[in-house]
């Protein structure tokens, strides 16, 4: 028959895992689900008073992932015009200065149009 083996007392150690019963100290969680891209769905748990972003990070591939059941906001483009890319160089009363040199130069001849 094999002797038994002499065990140590447990220490409290690295791997020495002892759960607390204190329900206290655990902050309240949301779990969110998001969409990767590539077809597949993950789950990251969040604290419960913190705005869910909407992207996260797919840890298997890399790529920006969506929200689960969030709906796509996009503000349509505003086209800029010639003129907006003006204003934004310069002041009206500038604009208004250049147009009056340039007319002036062209009606001398100086300018050729």
């Amino acid at each position: 028959m094999p002797r038994p083996i002499a065990r140590r007392p447990q220490e409290h150690g690295i791997f020495s895992y002892q759960p607390t019963r204190d329900r206290d100290d655990v902050v309240a969680r949301q779990p969110a689900s998001f969409l990767c891209p590539r077809g597949h769905e993950f789950a990251i748990t969040f604290a419960d008073d913190v705005e869910l972003p909407t992207t996260w990070e797919c840890r298997r591939h890399g790529v920006e992932a969506e929200i689960k059941g969030a709906l796509r906001h996009h503000e349509p483009l505003r086209r800029r015009t010639h003129w907006d890319m003006l204003r934004e160089r310069r002041t009206e009363p500038e604009l208004a200065q250049l147009l009056a040199d340039q007319i002036k130069e062209l009606r001398a001849g100086r300018l050729v149009g």
